[in-house]
């Protein structure tokens, strides 16, 4: 509960979004659907249309129930569901973004399922600069990418992701976290936590399950994999299966893997291409 909170705090600080005119609104199937949708009585009947009249800083509670629908976040909002098993944003057969953040973001309490198990279909999608979300307790499944970010950082916390080509792939620009999370895939060429082209930024992935179960005979890629990260920090996860559990490529200043358990292993625990003085590798069982 402290680290839940302590996320919305940073959301709060990191974003300055919220105004005097910060409103609370409601979703719910069994609303009245009646605008500006302030209490349960009123509430919307589609989440995306309570998102189209909220302003910077509004906090959206949805309601038990399903939800067939992809959204587009224009404006910085909480959006919180019910509950992580039974709140369900399902974007199946719609388009390749479930959730597209234009701006920054808190999301906590959804089962969201994507277009399909295929690339590109993205659940969680951004691109813009500076954006900085913050997912906590969801479940993802049905997409190519469970959280894909071009631009911006992303913490997230408590995820379960599965049916998905790869869970996480980003591309952060200061720092990104990716904690106590169960990330399961299966298919050829599958990965968990993919960091591409990372530059100065600075990651922390710890306290998470990442499995690969397919056939033995299937080709995965990596467990966590990352390219020239200024500062990686990489511990306490369980990876399994993986043709490389952990690869890193050319950390400019240090990497710090230790306390991790590696197995099932078709080749390497951990790999790497060229990596500097400034690594640590410790108490890792392999």
């Amino acid at each position: 509960m402290k680290l839940k909170i302590s996320y919305l705090i940073l959301f709060t600080l990191i974003a300055n979004i919220f105004s005097l005119n910060a409103t609370i609104r409601y979703v719910s199937k069994t609303g009245t659907s009646i605008p500006p949708y302030t209490s349960w009585q009123t509430a919307a009947d589609s989440i995306q249309k309570c998102i189209n009249i909220c302003v910077e800083g509004d906090t959206v509670y949805v309601a038990i129930g399903i939800y067939k629908e992809n959204l587009v976040i224009n404006t910085a909002i909480s959006l919180i569901g019910s509950s992580m098993d039974s709140t369900v944003i399902d974007g199946t057969g719609l388009t390749d973004f479930t959730i597209e953040y234009n701006k920054s973001g808190y999301l906590e309490n959804f089962k969201i399922f994507g277009k399909s198990l295929a690339i590109p279909n993205v659940i969680i999608f951004s691109v813009i600069p500076s954006n900085r979300i913050i997912i906590n307790d969801c479940i993802m499944s049905e997409a190519g990418t469970a959280i894909g970010m071009a631009r911006g950082d992303i913490k997230v916390n408590n995820l379960i992701m599965y049916n998905v080509d790869r869970g996480v792939h980003i591309y952060g620009e200061e720092f990104n976290q990716v904690s106590n999370c169960i990330i399961t895939v299966s298919m050829e060429g599958s990965s968990g936590v993919v960091i591409g082209l990372a530059g100065s930024v600075e990651y922390k992935i710890n306290n998470n399950i990442i499995l690969f179960t397919g056939d033995r005979f299937t080709n995965p890629d990596y467990g966590i994999t990352a390219q020239y990260p200024h500062h990686i920090e990489i511990y306490n996860n369980l990876i399994s299966g993986f043709s490389e559990n952990i690869r890193l490529t050319v950390p400019d200043t240090t990497a710090e893997i230790k306390n991790n358990i590696l197995c099932n292993l078709p080749r390497f625990g951990v790999a790497s291409l060229t990596l500097n003085s400034g690594t640590m590798n410790a108490n890792n069982l392999v």
